[in-house]
């Protein structure tokens, strides 16, 4: 692999992590996190061509379906901060103005 393409990878990877550094505090609580989970469960909607937990599992090594089935199931992280946050970053990305989070 050519040293651009390795420059180009190792970007892709970054942006990738600080992607999921802006939203981990919305996976974390005084007790327990989840956001090792979400990380996984983003990266197994990326890589995986089925996107059911036991591929996104095999996808990812490190991920455990059973983990990922607790934090779309059971874990208690704010929906509605996540969703706000993605729509703030998409209108800013896309050049919109600024809309108000309920």
């Amino acid at each position: 692999m050519a040293d651009a393409e390795v420059g180009l990878l190792a970007g892709i990877g970054q942006r990738f992590l600080d992607f999921c550094e802006r939203f981990g505090g919305h996976f974390r609580r005084r007790t327990r996190t989840v956001e090792a989970s979400a990380r996984h469960y983003v990266r197994g909607l990326l890589q995986a061509e089925t996107k059911n937990m036991e591929r996104m599992e095999e996808a990812i090594p490190e991920a455990d379906h059973h983990a990922l089935h607790h934090l779309l199931s059971e874990s208690a992280w704010p929906e509605r901060a996540v969703l706000d946050q993605v729509a703030q970053e998409a209108n800013r990305w896309l050049g919109g103005t600024p809309i108000a989070v309920c």
